[in-house]
């Protein structure tokens, strides 16, 4: 019997030396949950809800000693096969117009590294002229930039981490770095629990030995049980091991609980045997003690085992596998308290029981007298005592707050702070879309929809597909807006092949990917944040449309919702957030409607936009009085006129066959 519970032992521990480690935070996410299950699609497709987020203080981002590091770091980490995509300052790619050929020209926004003070400064204006680098990828204040490091599906968190703060460290070993994002974040928290359980399970077990060596004052005795739980502890990580079943930062915890309760079947066995012995021959005295005890101790094994196994109900993975091999581990130390410590006793011949302490005796003692001489008290103290416990129950927080596993001044608490300072949070929603990508209605729908988000207390950003189209649009025809053709739309399309860009739609351009960046990281005001999200997509998001003519009052309601939402949402980014009021009475007020207005006012404001530098096409030497001619007779035309009548109306007032088409 021994020997054989030592094979077991010997086999177990052996196996648990092949147990595999896994700190995913993600895995307790229930992925039978349709939920979950769009996540994981959104993951594999999109490749953006795993990111590590790397910040790095430096005075001048401009600097060629700097720049040509965090390029050499970026490519290296770009290189890495566990990573989708890497993005700095060094490789996020810029749009231009092309002077020679016409058409734009994408390229890295830094293409060259500047070598003296002037071309440093003209990086530094290109650079914080960009609307959508600074606050993403270089702080507004220029002081800190940030790589994104988007991980590959199904890649083991931890390592990639460590990877990436190598590669970091090895570039930037004396500027201050902080390490964002879930990758580092759940690193952190493994890496932090696994150290502190290591320091506790030590003291854990001198605790139970003092006290059992306290309350038997036999060594033999003592380390038996003890052993036979270590036993049981083993068989139970050796079962694991051999299941292929990960070991995660909630099973870390499992030996310490099993060891603290799975001795206390055979301390039921050990002790009865110590009050028989007294009495009787030890053989007789054993078996007495395991006739007596073994009814109780198969009970509480077996109704603690099942509590633990209740466990197997929850929608966790990682909450089902502790009590599936808690309980395991349990009904192996009740099986070895009454078959292995007997026959240790038997074979060690223990004879006597120890002398007990009248230090525990004594108190104890009173104790239960006080309690059966008082009991109508001590039951009404109960009662009161759990009166007061079930008030407190419903004020649990049941959240998961993920700040809660980690102290203030720890590395993912500095990250956070530096985030949130410098790039407005480290947090991002991802709103999947389905729809035409490729259609400028769609596409206008979605800025609506990212426009309605910017503006909500705690969103820091919004990006999806159309800021980039904008922003190509922009260099290739002067407007930094959605073209109005789908035919325009594929043609900035074809320049895009940027990885950016398979991050915000899908090749076919069938489904695309909303970006919120939440300046919050409390689970408290993100749950509040993301209730405001849901109800304005509910809200506001399109889910059919419904055919209907220029001029009516539906297109009419819809245009100006668009436009109002565009303007508070430039309002909010570039100034100060309109108040309420304001923001109510410019919805109200925008005067989209050309009969409201008189026409010498569309005049003036058509020739100041022909005269800006939003028009793309110059009007010759004379472009005052031109641009007057052009705004008369335009507005002579009325409204929904056909690009070839436009275009004939711009000619006979003087402009070339070639501008009026353009114009046009």
């Amino acid at each position: 019997m021994v020997v054989g519970v030592f094979v077991v032992a010997a086999v177990s521990l052996y196996q648990t030396t092949r147990l595999q480690h896994e700190d995913d935070l993600l895995a307790f996410l229930p992925h039978d949950n349709p939920d979950v299950a769009l996540f994981d699609s959104i993951n594999r497709e999109f490749g953006t809800t795993d990111l590590a987020l790397v910040g790095i203080e430096v005075a001048n981002p401009f600097d060629p000693a700097f720049l040509r590091t965090l390029q050499k770091v970026t490519r290296d980490l770009d290189q890495m096969a566990e990573l989708n995509h890497v993005q700095s300052l060094t490789n996020v790619i810029d749009f231009t117009p092309d002077p020679v050929f016409g058409g734009i020209v994408t390229a890295p926004l830094v293409d060259q590294i500047p070598e003296d003070l002037a071309a440093q400064e003209a990086l530094r204006t290109k650079v914080m002229s960009r609307d959508a680098i600074v606050g993403n990828l270089i702080s507004g204040k220029a002081d800190a930039v940030l790589i994104y490091c988007y991980l590959a599906h199904n890649t083991d968190p931890r390592f990639v981490a460590n990877q990436i703060r190598a590669a970091v460290n090895e570039g930037f070993p004396t500027l201050p770095k902080y390490w964002g994002g879930g990758p580092f974040v759940s690193t952190y928290i493994y890496d932090t629990t696994s150290h502190d359980l290591r320091r506790l399970t030590p003291w854990a077990v001198l605790v139970i030995v003092f006290i059992m060596m306290l309350v038997f004052r036999d060594l033999i005795g003592t380390g038996v049980v003890l052993f036979s739980t270590a036993i049981g502890t083993l068989v139970s990580l050796g079962i694991m091991a051999t299941a292929g079943v990960k070991f995660n930062i909630v099973l870390s915890a499992m030996p310490v609980v099993l060891f603290a309760i799975g001795s206390a079947y055979g301390v039921h066995v050990l002790a009865r045997y110590y009050a028989l012995a007294k009495e009787l021959d030890p053989s007789i005295a054993l078996s007495r003690a395991v006739e007596e005890t073994g009814p109780v101790v198969i009970a509480a094994g077996l109704t603690t085992a099942a509590s633990l196994a209740s466990f197997m109900l929850m929608d966790i993975e990682p909450l089902r596998t502790f009590g599936l091999f808690s309980a395991i581990g349990i009904i192996a130390s009740l099986l070895l308290a009454l078959t292995f410590v007997p026959a240790v006793i038997a074979l060690t011949r223990l004879r006597r029981a120890p002398a007990r302490s009248r230090l525990m005796r004594e108190p104890l003692a009173r104790l239960t007298v006080f309690a059966a001489n008082h009991r109508v008290r001590v039951g009404l103290a109960l009662i009161l005592v759990a009166l007061i416990g079930a008030g407190f129950v419903g004020r649990v927080d049941t959240r998961v707050d993920q700040s809660t596993f980690f102290s203030r001044g720890s590395p993912p608490d500095r990250a956070e702070r530096f985030l949130s300072e410098h790039f407005g949070g480290s947090q991002f929603v991802q709103i999947f879309l389905t729809g035409d990508m490729g259609a400028p209605h769609v596409l206008r729908e979605v800025r609506r929809l990212a426009d309605q988000l910017s503006l909500l207390e705690h969103v820091s950003s919004v990006i999806h597909i159309g800021d980039i189209l904008a922003q190509s649009n922009d260099a290739m025809n002067g407007q930094a807006r959605i073209p109005d053709t789908a035919e325009q739309v594929g043609s900035l399309l074809a320049f895009l092949d940027d990885p950016s860009v398979g991050q915000m739609m899908t090749r076919d351009r069938s489904r695309g990917v909303l970006h919120v960046k939440l300046g919050v990281a409390r689970a408290d005001a993100v749950e509040k944040v993301l209730g405001e999200i849901e109800q304005v997509v509910a809200q506001s998001l399109v889910t059919e449309f419904v055919v209907a003519f220029s001029g009516t009052p539906e297109v009419e309601n819809r245009l100006r919702d668009v436009v109002a939402w565009r303007v508070l949402a430039l309002v909010s980014a570039f100034a100060e957030p309109l108040s309420t009021e304001l923001e109510l009475k410019l919805r109200r007020e925008i005067p989209w409607s050309p009969e409201k207005l008189d026409n010498r006012v569309i005049e003036e404001h058509l020739a100041r936009f022909l005269l800006s530098q939003e028009n793309p096409v110059p009007l010759g030497d004379d472009d005052v009085q031109l641009a007057a001619t052009v705004a008369q007779a335009v507005t002579r035309l009325g409204r929904a006129v056909a690009e070839p009548r436009l275009a004939a109306a711009l000619e006979e007032v003087g402009l070339s066959k070639v501008d009026a088409a353009d114009l046009g």
